[in-house]
């Protein structure tokens, strides 16, 4: 979902303006709007990313305990 949300975010997707936090328009608003679009790309797929990282640490650690015998396999 996150992965999802960082890709409509990095293509600047109109549903999400209200999310950027502008109380007003001036005369830098275009790039400062392209620069927290970006911004929040990154972090949502900075998230996703962490949550890849801790599958793969938590199915490691439970492939080493099914073959040390400290847990019955699952499949």
């Amino acid at each position: 979902m996150l992965s999802v949300l960082g890709a409509l975010l990095r293509c600047r997707s109109f549903a999400f303006v209200e999310d950027l936090g502008f109380e007003e328009a001036h005369s830098n608003f275009v790039s400062e709007m392209n620069a927290r679009y970006t911004e929040m790309a990154y972090n949502c797929l900075l998230a996703a990313g962490l949550y890849i990282l801790t599958f793969g640490i938590a199915f490691w650690q439970y492939k080493l305990n099914v073959q040390d015998g400290s847990v019955d396999p699952l499949f």
